[in-house]
């Protein structure tokens, strides 16, 4: 039996999450692990996140903002109508990265470094909650998009990091999910 059918017949929710959303969260796991490796030299914390971003800052390397559609679109997700949602408590960041990562979710700290570092613990955080099993616990329900944005994000970012071009992650989300069937 191959892993995806057996993962269909006993992951609770599998079978019921589209083709779309499986590749994206497979494509997550994929590219945290070229991300881990190559952006953040394979320390995968939030110290090294911000790290990275405050680099990338001081090199002009997020001028213009590279970053927009990803944290308009977790912004939107966990800030709405002056208030974090429920889905921002299951994010579970550390108290140390609270303030970071609520400043520029809230748009009161909009320092590109401070956007690019918030992004990333966001992601970490999806990241802890995939690998450590918090998404299992919901089945993976409502995950598709948390997932397509990280993964462009990472593809930006290896692309920053390394000096890519070429990568097209600006096409729009229906397009990509439908490509990826």
């Amino acid at each position: 039996m191959s892993p995806l059918a057996w993962l269909e017949k006993y992951a609770p929710g599998f079978s019921e999450r589209s083709h779309g959303e499986r590749n994206a969260i497979a494509n997550f796991a994929l590219l945290w692990s070229l991300f881990e490796a190559q952006v953040l030299d394979t320390r995968g914390d939030s110290d090294e996140i911000c790290a990275m971003a405050s680099e990338w800052e001081e090199m002009g390397r997020l001028s213009p903002p590279r970053f927009s559609d990803e944290l308009a679109y977790y912004r939107a997700r966990y800030f709405r109508g002056g208030e974090f949602t429920y889905h921002f408590e299951k994010l579970r960041v550390a108290e140390k990265y609270r303030p970071l990562v609520m400043g520029v979710l809230s748009g009161k700290n909009i320092r590109p470094s401070a956007e690019a570092a918030a992004l990333f613990i966001v992601i970490h955080r999806l990241r802890n909650n995939y690998f450590h099993g918090p998404k299992w616990a919901y089945e993976f329900a409502d995950q598709e998009r948390n997932f397509f944005h990280a993964n462009n994000a990472m593809m930006k970012a290896i692309e920053i990091h390394e000096g890519l071009k070429g990568l097209d992650y600006e096409r729009p989300f229906e397009e990509l999910r439908q490509s990826s069937m």
